[in-house]
């Protein structure tokens, strides 16, 4: 193999795999569904809701081992949270 093979491999060995997107996103998606339904009786996957993190910036390699996600709070909830000691 020559090195540009070589490197290519070893790209492809940190890329995260097709099956771990697709279970992340279904947990994303059901998490984030059901923070809608609790927090903005609000009834969808994808609203309010964010990836951030190394997965978020597309740096994440294969095997990592947390998702990052932000969700946004209605203000008057924050405002109760944030006021909390």
């Amino acid at each position: 193999m020559s090195v540009g093979e070589d490197f290519e491999n070893f790209c492809n060995n940190l890329r995260v795999s097709t099956f771990q997107r697709s279970n992340i996103s279904y947990r994303y998606k059901q998490i984030t569904k059901r923070l809608n339904k609790d927090f903005w009786n609000f009834d969808s996957e994808t609203a309010f809701s964010f990836y951030i993190g190394s997965y978020g910036r597309g740096t994440a390699i294969n095997g990592f081992s947390d998702l990052d996600m932000a969700f946004v709070l209605p203000s008057s909830l924050f405002d109760k949270y944030d006021s909390y000691q």
